[in-house]
């Protein structure tokens, strides 16, 4: 017996098929076609799905579809911050922070977090060290509420009863059903703004990242001054952020409506 079959797991095979029954044509699957697909029986697809749903590697929906869920994004982060599309992003911000000396972030989301990808901090707002990696609540972030309106309604209700809703300011929307309000409007503007809600000295707008079939798999943002976050000033950056935004989906593929959030199930 060979070192390679000796030591290979079967139950893993099964559980990467299952995730690779997915795709932007076939988003959203039944448990039969998820055992169609992957080539396996349906017995056997349950308890792969199952441990999968317990891992949040998956989600279902009321119509007892599955999904791809948010923590798929882990196994692709590793890879994703060392990967051309990081790099690229990366220029795309350096060029931005030194053209117009604004901090800029790109971050995805995980539960109830984003996590930073790529910045270039022209300005420190936080004292704290941000590099790429680093975490931050979700419900306070501009970027946060970008991810969070893009995510099918029952994901989206997990996320929300799952956010600590942490009081930072003053300003910091706390009450679930506001909140969701809030990130409502912002699947239909498009984009999100928040004013001093993570700390009273900075504002932050941020745009949706697409990628060629027009899902949101990140959010690019602009972080200013909060005494300068009206009028023209801040219709400037919003411009700015937005135009980077389009770039960066653009260099994903994306030739589309911008800016635009559909969620996962809009999308099938």
């Amino acid at each position: 017996m060979t070192r390679k079959t000796q030591h290979f797991v079967q139950a893993l095979e099964r559980g990467f098929k299952v995730l690779h029954a997915f795709s932007g044509e076939q988003p959203l699957l039944t448990l039969t076609q998820v055992a169609s697909i992957s080539g396996m029986s349906t017995p056997t697809a349950q308890r792969i799905t199952d441990t999968l749903l317990a891992l949040g590697y998956l989600k279902r929906n009321n119509a007892k579809q599955f999904f791809l869920g948010p923590k798929v994004l882990t196994l692709g982060f590793h890879f994703l911050n060392g990967s051309q599309l990081t790099i690229l992003a990366q220029r795309l911000i350096n060029e931005f922070a030194e053209r117009y000396n604004m901090t800029v972030n790109l971050t995805v989301l995980e539960g109830g977090e984003v996590i930073y990808l790529a910045r270039n901090e022209a300005r420190r707002f936080l004292k704290l060290d941000i590099q790429p990696g680093y975490r931050l609540p979700a419900h306070c972030a501009a970027m946060g509420k970008v991810m969070i309106a893009a995510l099918p309604e029952p994901e989206m209700d997990e996320v929300i009863a799952g956010l600590s809703f942490e009081r930072l300011t003053p300003h910091t929307v706390v009450d679930p059903v506001e909140f969701k309000k809030d990130v409502l409007r912002v699947r239909e503007q498009g984009y999100a703004f928040c004013d001093r809600e993570l700390s009273l000295e900075v504002a932050s707008v941020a745009f949706p990242v697409l990628e060629y079939e027009g899902r949101v798999v990140a959010a690019v943002n602009v972080s200013i001054p909060a005494e300068k976050a009206q009028g023209a000033y801040l219709e400037e950056a919003e411009q700015r952020i937005k135009n980077l935004g389009r770039d960066l989906s653009e260099s994903l593929g994306y030739q589309g409506e911008y800016p635009i959030i559909k969620p996962v199930a809009e999308n099938a």
